[in-house]
């Protein structure tokens, strides 16, 4: 599992990385979509499974969203180890593009 911190109030964080879409999907970043249907409120009482396109393929990975103090962190597990790899560069770019920076755990 990678633990990603983001620094800055975690409600604003959630907003910016995290938003529902039609059909009650939750869209994450520039391009993940989770698997069924979720709610926000999901991303804290459990892991959310999502998919996204990275390196000409697709990549399944859960997220738990846990809010601290001043930052959010984001619990993310990935089992696909060939585009895996790529993953969590992509949602240090997703961060950095909505104005916060990333602090990454691997393996934590």
């Amino acid at each position: 599992m990678n633990i990603v911190q983001i620094k800055g109030k975690p409600e604003k964080i959630i907003s910016s990385l995290f938003s529902e879409s039609e059909g009650g999907f939750l869209d994450f970043g520039f391009s993940a979509r989770s698997l069924s249907p979720a709610t926000i409120e999901q991303l804290e009482g459990e892991e959310v499974n999502f998919r996204d396109y990275i390196m000409e393929g697709f990549v399944k990975f859960t997220v738990r969203v846990q809010r601290l103090d001043q930052a959010l962190q984001l619990n993310i597990r990935c089992g696909d180890e060939n585009r895996g790899r790529y993953l969590i560069s992509q949602v240090e770019f997703s961060v950095s593009q909505v104005g916060y920076e990333a602090e990454v755990q691997p393996n934590a």
